[in-house]
Parts: structure tokens; sequence; C-alpha cells
């Protein structure tokens, strides 16, 4: 990677074009230097291993029990918890999950 040494944002290739060689350019300022000789560029991208953010089954053995009736099988109880999922100036949403074992469903309320 180069760098543009006037203002050191990351410089772009530019390829020939009508006539214009190669060139790197910056795409902030008005910098550009002429390529003179064959470069390669290879991008080798490494997968990232991903953190568990989030659990269900963890979340739902520390869940609370509320008294809110199932939409689908009308059971007067139901884990909930909360999460923050809209901007932080808006309240969170609420998820239910009945505690119906044959029923399950979930369902979610925001604030």
């Amino acid at each position: 990677m180069l760098f543009c040494p006037t203002c050191g944002n990351m410089l772009l290739v530019q390829r020939p074009n009508l006539g214009q060689s190669s060139r790197f350019f910056c795409p902030t300022c008005p910098y550009a230097y002429p390529i003179e000789r064959e470069i390669s560029v290879k991008q080798k991208l490494k997968k990232k291993k991903l953190d568990l953010v989030f659990n269900y089954e963890e979340a739902m053995k520390n869940a609370s029990k509320s008294q809110e009736t199932c939409p689908r099988c009308g059971h007067g109880e139901a884990y909930s918890y909360d999460m923050q999922t809209r901007s932080a100036d808006e309240g969170a949403t609420i998820f239910f999950t009945c505690c119906n074992r044959s029923c399950g469903h979930q369902w979610q309320h925001f604030n």
C-alpha cells in the first residue's frame, strides 16, 4: 500500500486510459504518481473468526417471565428480554417467547 505524501490517504491505481499511462492517484487531493514499471496487485483476504455476541439459549436461561399473552396459543406467560435495536434516543425492543413448550412462539414489542 502506498499513501499520499500530501494528505496521507491511501493511493488508488488508475489503469491506462486514452493514451495515458497507469498511475497512482489520491482520491482526495490532486496528487498523482506515474507507474513506470509493471506492478502486480494481489489481495488475499483472511476469514476473520467471529465471536458470538448473542446466544439465544443463554439469553433464555437468564430471561425473566412476564404476564404477556401469546398471540398464537393464548398462554398467559412469556419469557422476556429487551435489547437496544434502534438508535440510542429511542426505546428498547422487548422480545417475548411463549413459555408453553409446545408453542414457543416469538414476538416483539417496540417501546
